[in-house]
């Protein structure tokens, strides 16, 4: 791609010009800098073309402008000969595989509903003058006596403020009745809840939310706030919202689907102390040869890796990269919300439309004519379709209790 095109594509994706200004500043066609934006906001949105995408729109834009062409008119694609000239003459493309990527998050994490959280946030900084360590985070992660999907679960329940502390964790073990041994050179001032699946529940929940209180001592004089996950465990209690209302507590909820970007505990603390602690058990194993971990070493196990990554720089810095605390509205780039322009519903019938002040020009590239037809005529960016009903609540909307 010519430097000039580049810095252009740059410049509008950032929406720092317009494309008049672009086309003038950098001396090139506004109709195909327009079809390069477009091409990387397709991308942008995880819409990529797999190479029989790419050889079947050759074939349809050459048969659309009356090219000369040499393509299978039975498979109606253009031939591997040509993708791999194509691909030789254009090196900035580049081959990449699938990721796996969840539709629920891709619609989930929107430029509203994120809007909506921050003003909910600011609101409560106003309101209540929150200082670092009045401000905490709590999430949940799931232990395995083994790091496979047969070990036995348990879970982990870690809070953490802004101002770098962390609080002590709960364990949820898959038992019914108390054995104090679970709790094994656990980490100092953990607990204990035994639920026989293992799994955070609402009573479980309720329970670490009263050793919360006690640990962090809310007061009329210095409420705190706690941000968490719509999970139904955190959200559908009565008796936690009712406690949190009586303990000078706010809670406020992530909105659905946004929690990879805007709940920086798992990728900053709950993926490094996952891999803390599958070092331990292996360590563990080489030094116990023949022996399996159960569930009495998890505590053990879960302390020298909870030592390692509880430090006060990986809180501070969780806060800091989602700008809850120092609080920034304006963290997220425009280009991560737009997966979620995919699903959004179109406002007129007209769902690609070209704007109103785009000059068609020839084209400047090395062929040397302009196509009547463009690929992104025959191959738009996806969008949703219209539907014939409405929604009669804000799904997913941040919340504050």
């Amino acid at each position: 791609m010519p430097r000039n095109m580049t810095r252009a594509l740059q410049e509008v994706l950032k929406w720092r010009i317009g494309y008049k200004k672009a086309t003038r500043t950098f001396s090139i066609a506004q109709s195909t800098l327009h079809e390069r934006v477009k091409k990387t906001r397709q991308q942008e949105r995880l819409f990529g073309l797999t190479l029989h995408d790419l050889r079947r729109l050759a074939f349809k834009l050459a048969e659309r402008n009356s090219l000369p062409n040499n393509f299978n008119k039975t498979t109606q694609m253009a031939g591997k000969d040509w993708l791999y000239g194509f691909l030789n003459r254009h090196r900035n493309i580049s081959l990449r595989d699938p990721e796996k990527t969840s539709i629920a998050r891709a619609k989930g994490f929107n430029c509203t509903a994120v809007s909506k959280f921050y003003d909910l946030l600011n609101s409560m900084y106003e309101k209540h003058n929150f200082f670092p360590n009045d401000i905490y985070k709590v999430d949940e992660t799931g232990i395995l006596t083994v790091p496979i999907k047969q070990g036995v679960l348990v879970t982990a329940e870690a809070c953490m403020n802004a101002a770098g502390n962390f609080m002590s964790p709960m364990f949820v073990f898959p038992r019914k009745r108390e054995n104090s041994l679970s709790m094994d050179d656990a980490p100092p001032g953990s607990f204990a809840y035994y639920h026989e699946s293992g799994w955070i529940n609402a009573e479980s929940f309720l329970y670490w939310f009263k050793r919360f209180i006690e640990y962090a001592n809310p007061s009329p004089q210095k409420p705190l706030l706690l941000i968490l996950d719509v999970h139904r465990s955190h959200s559908k209690s009565m008796a936690l919202i009712d406690l949190a209302r009586e303990n000078n507590v706010t809670l406020l909820y992530f909105p659905l689907h946004t929690t990879h970007r805007l709940q920086s505990l798992d990728a900053l603390f709950m993926a490094p102390l996952s891999a803390y602690y599958e070092q331990e058990v292996r360590r563990w194993m080489v030094a116990h040869h023949g022996r399996a971990v159960i569930i009495y070493q998890i505590g053990k196990l879960l302390t020298a890796a909870f030592t390692r990554g509880a430090v006060m720089q990986t809180a501070i810095t969780g806060f800091k990269k989602t700008r809850i605390f120092p609080f920034n509205r304006n963290v997220f780039p425009e280009h991560l919300f737009a997966p979620s322009e995919t699903t959004e519903r179109p406002q007129t019938a007209e769902l690609f439309q070209a704007p109103k002040d785009l000059e068609l020009q020839p084209s400047t590239s090395s062929c040397g004519s302009s196509f009547s037809t463009s690929p992104m005529m025959l191959m738009p960016p996806p969008q949703e379709e219209q539907r014939n009903w409405a929604l009669t609540r804000d799904c997913g909307a941040a919340n504050p209790i």
